[in-house]
């Protein structure tokens, strides 16, 4: 037996109600016919339209199909330009180069969203949208950026990806914009393996992004069970991964056989669309939606309660910059994100001690080998957003943490930050 080993972003929504409904639809012959086609996708759609108070809301596979799609109904295409945030991962600018448009990167505040100052100087003849991120799950500066976008009749689609439950003086995140994208990625607030779905206003912007729903491949039922296996597989990977390496090793096989659904392919990281990438959510994964949606407060209150622990223990410790939460808003904390002299070095620290600390944003367009050239970044580009993504760790937050996990991630940054101040 080796020592466990505490972990950022192994799969954390993953629970043994959702590895029983895996299992339930792989190996239940009377579920087989529920794969693709049944009612929770609707359910899901009608849910979140009641949650976020919203007249629509319609499903894809993943939350980059939202993106996609909600710029091609309002018309995005050759010749515009799309203002969207460094301090984000290449899934942002890729939807906006695939719809034929063209991203231009606004920098960021030290809350790791958009700096509404910086927003105007961006603006030409050319800029038809912006798209505005609750970075981590702390909600965008609203009333500044639509005052600001409001005098150019931009349109505003919200990227909630990090942030369903969110806060913004009393309003849902998500319900400010003309539309806005939400992801069920592994990572994410609640999951489904992948899905996503797109919030909008407009009966007519509805309608077409219903039609462009309709209008793609179902999934295919060897990608359907990939992505029922994932959940059992890597709940068995976590409960082993300190048991003589079997759960690592387990990964790696995994990972090589491609047992398991890829987060980004080669091509994306290079702005290449992957050919049929967009498809239906399948009914099996609405439903693991739905599951973890039910608790989604409860989810994000024990992420909000963990977050209150760790900036309790760091207060006073030198070197360190904590994620704030303002008086106006609900933040989430899908990631506890601090700031420390070289993020990667902490990384290693804490590693070398069996703390796996998350690495959402080390740079400026994520991840790493994100070819910067093929979504038009540039180095210098957006200062800030470089030198906060060179100082950004996360924390583990989510509901596998225990307190005992969480006094062994505090030392090891207190002893770090003591020998490197910021």
């Amino acid at each position: 037996m080796t020592k466990k080993v505490i972990t950022t972003s192994l799969s954390p929504n993953i629970t043994v109600r959702q590895v029983r409904t895996c299992l339930g639809f792989l190996f239940n012959p009377f579920k087989w016919g529920a794969w693709r086609k049944g009612a929770c996708g609707d359910t899901l759609e009608r849910s979140l339209e009641e949650y976020l108070h919203v007249p629509h809301v319609i499903r894809f596979d993943s939350g980059r199909a939202a993106l996609y799609f909600a710029l091609k109904a309002f018309g995005i295409g050759k010749g515009d330009e799309v203002l969207v945030q460094a301090y984000t991962c290449v899934s942002v600018p890729n939807a906006v180069l695939w719809a034929s448009a063209h991203p231009k990167y606004v920098d960021i505040q030290d809350d790791f969203n958009v700096d509404p100052k910086q927003i105007e100087k961006h603006i030409t003849e050319k800029t038809k949208a912006i798209i505005v991120q609750h970075t981590f799950g702390k909600p965008a500066d609203m009333d500044a950026i639509v005052e600001i976008v409001k005098r150019y009749n931009l349109i505003i689609i919200e990227d909630v990806a990090h942030a369903l439950g969110a806060e913004y003086k009393g309003k849902k995140v998500g319900s400010f914009g003309d539309a806005a994208i939400f992801s069920f990625g592994r990572d994410k607030v609640i999951s489904g393996v992948s899905g996503g779905a797109v919030s909008c206003k407009d009966d007519s912007i509805s309608k077409r992004v219903r039609e462009y729903q309709e209008s793609v491949p179902s999934f295919g039922r060897m990608a359907t069970a990939k992505h029922l296996v994932y959940p059992p597989l890597f709940y068995l990977i976590k409960k082993t991964y300190s048991v003589v390496s079997f759960g690592k090793a387990l990964a790696y096989i995994a990972k090589k056989l491609r047992i398991t659904p890829l987060v980004l392919t080669d091509s994306e990281k290079c702005a290449v669309m992957p050919k049929d990438i967009f498809k239906k959510m399948p009914n099996a994964l609405a439903c693991l939606i739905l599951e973890q949606f039910s608790s989604v407060d409860t989810i994000n209150n024990d992420r909000r309660k963990k977050a209150q622990d760790y900036s309790e223990a760091l207060k006073e410790v030198e070197g360190i910059i904590l994620p704030r939460e303002d008086v106006d808003e609900k933040h989430i904390f899908l990631r506890y994100t601090v700031l420390v002299k070289n993020g990667n070095e902490l990384r290693k620290v804490a590693k070398e001690n069996n703390i796996i600390l998350g690495d959402w944003y080390s740079v400026a367009v994520a991840p790493p080998d994100t070819a910067f050239e093929k979504v038009f970044y540039t180095q210098g580009m957006c200062p800030n957003a470089e030198k906060r993504a060179a100082e950004s760790v996360n924390l583990p937050s989510h509901a596998d943490v225990s307190s005992s996990d969480m006094s062994k991630v505090i030392k090891i940054v207190k002893d770090y930050c003591s020998k490197n101040p910021l």
